[in-house]
């Protein structure tokens, strides 16, 4: 029997519509509806032009269902109050991969021309439009030649535009504009970005790695999503490579009760997920009980995630692994930084960030650090800063503040302190030794009121090259008072069989004043090659004039860890 043309059509285009939507449209809106209450999707895909435009256009309450395949975006997606985002194929926790939804703010660039003077290097002119000039940042430089780079307020990191080869980030250069160091040329694993035409044609990029048979791809789009709108919902998507500036995120939203669940981010120039009241989109108004919860954040520029001042947000169950990429100088981040006031951080995994693992600084008011995992970071595992009333209980964390192979993402890419000791992808020369002076895998920095453990539930550190600290400054008005450092277990396997100095206890600096910070009922092992740390002084203790290292008997003659113990293994 002949098959009627029209059937065949239909047949066709049900079989194209699957191979996009591989899952049925109910398991699409997992979490984000059921019944009938669920709205028809509106189903796009890479062919359907330009995301953004197509959002606008549509009410708010919109449910968009994103096929499979790259969309290259020309500009950020704004959504409407009630919008759902949800991209094809299965969803179940962190993704063991990123989802077939793949959204970009980068271009390819091809058709480069070669040259041989001042050395071997390709370029190509890009659009004047194409081209993000403002710097902001402060950056690790001069660290091409190797050794430790220096801190200035003008870097390579500094703009907000990255390159990559086949999805390996190269490290950005200055050539004296805007006056920085002049590292022209570029040498390999380096590119450039001549904005104002000093060595050529204005708007050139010139890179000294042969980009034949390469997909070479320029961030020319600075955000995923922004706005101020509310009950947005962003799930399974691949967002990756935008030009988000320092201290600003791939999602920079300023709405209430985001839910951004399942998605891999990646390659972000700032952070990977910032609500944030700062961005022009967002209206001012500070987000209030956003999820943030099950997501891949993975070799961000800045940041994996953080926040510019939410209240009562949750961030949970999320990986995050070596975030940090451009190499922003510590005090400029590099670490998952927040300053809002009621966060609950929770059960998330933090592996090789190029600063701080978890962080709160500048304020933030009782917010809560628990279950988390935190495994070398080139900080602290947990930093509580200039900040009130912190909770750090129930969390593991291993081997932090310690130089790590497994922390590079690409050559030449510096690690904290401008180490140039990276060959390429988790590999390099950079040993383990310990990346800070008086490290501390956690530490309460100029707060008050930090609870660090608690009684069945006390933080588990195993380390090389320190423990928990609680450090007195001058920086501020926050008085270092009331914090309590309890129950926790901590394993000191020494680094090269050299103590490090203070890694527990209270330091300060001249002038600070401290009152009220008790440190008792923790465990200290001391084994392997800290096992002689056991009766070394390690203790610090500043009382307020001067800091000393004391012996752990005479750390219990001042009153601290009274009923702790300390034991080789």
């Amino acid at each position: 029997m002949k098959i009627p043309s029209r059937l065949i059509v239909v047949l066709l285009v049900l079989a194209f519509v699957l191979v996009l939507f591989p899952q049925s449209q109910a398991q699409l809106m997992h979490n984000t509806g059921s019944g009938s209450d669920m709205p028809t999707p509106y189903v796009i895909t890479p062919a359907s032009g330009s995301i953004s435009a197509l959002v606008a256009a549509q009410p708010p309450g919109t449910a968009f269902s994103l096929g499979c395949g790259t969309y290259r975006m020309q500009a950020p997606i704004s959504p409407m109050a009630g919008d759902t985002f949800v991209g094809a194929g299965a969803i179940s926790g962190v993704p063991s991969r990123p989802p077939c939804a793949h959204l970009t703010g980068a271009m390819v660039i091809s058709n480069w021309t070669h040259i041989t003077s001042p050395s071997s290097l390709w370029y190509n002119t890009v659009a004047a439009s194409n081209i993000i000039s403002k710097p902001a940042g402060a950056c690790l430089v001069g660290v091409s030649s190797g050794g430790s780079g220096a801190c200035t307020r003008v870097g390579g990191c500094s703009y907000p535009q990255d390159l990559f080869f086949d999805s390996v980030i190269k490290t950005r250069i200055t050539a004296g504009d805007n006056n920085t160091a002049d590292n022209w040329p570029p040498a390999p694993g380096y590119w450039y970005l001549d904005i104002s035409g000093k060595h050529g044609p204005a708007n050139t990029v010139y890179v000294a790695d042969d980009p034949t048979g390469k997909t070479v791809e320029l961030e020319v789009v600075q955000f995923a999503f922004v706005g101020p709108n509310g009950g947005v919902t962003i799930q399974n998507l691949t967002l990756e490579k935008f030009a988000s500036p320092y201290q600003h995120g791939i999602i920079d939203n300023g709405g209430d009760k985001w839910r951004v669940l399942n998605n891999w981010i990646t390659h972000g120039h700032g952070y990977g997920i910032k609500p944030n009241p700062s961005n022009p989109y967002n209206g001012g108004h500070v987000p209030r009980n956003n999820l943030v919860d099950s997501n891949e954040f993975m070799e961000n520029g800045q940041a994996g995630f953080g926040d510019g001042r939410d209240i009562g947000s949750t961030y949970s169950n999320n990986d995050l692994t070596r975030n940090g990429e451009v190499s922003f100088c510590y005090g400029g981040e590099g670490g998952n930084k927040f300053v809002g006031t009621n966060l609950n951080i929770t059960g998330n995994t933090v592996n090789y960030e190029n600063g701080a693992g978890l962080w709160t600084d500048s304020d933030a008011t009782g917010d809560t650090f628990s279950n988390n995992t935190v495994i070398g970071s080139l900080a602290e595992g947990i930093r509580c800063e200039i900040s009130h009333y912190c909770t750090i209980i129930d969390n593991r964390l291993i081997n932090d503040i310690e130089l790590s192979n497994n922390a590079c993402v690409a050559a030449h890419v510096p690690l904290e302190n401008g180490n140039d000791c990276c060959t390429g992808p988790q590999t390099g020369t950079c040993g383990t030794a310990c990346s800070r002076g008086g490290p501390d895998e956690i530490s309460s920095a100029q707060s008050d009121h930090s609870t660090i453990g608690e009684s069945g539930h006390g933080n588990s550190i195993t380390s090389n090259c320190g423990g928990i600290l609680v450090s007195v400054g001058t920086r501020d008005s926050v008085p270092t008072t009331d914090n309590h450092v309890l129950y926790n277990d901590i394993t000191f396997t020494g680094n090269g069989g050299t103590p490090v100095p203070h890694p527990y206890g209270v330091v300060g600096s001249p002038g600070a004043s401290t009152t009220n910070d008790v440190f008792d009922h923790n465990t200290h092992h001391f084994q392997g090659a800290g096992a002689g740390a056991q009766r070394a002084k390690i203790w610090g203790w500043f009382d307020g004039s001067a800091n000393t290292l004391n012996t752990f008997s005479k750390w219990q003659a001042l009153q601290q860890d009274v009923n702790s113990s300390a034991e080789t293994r």
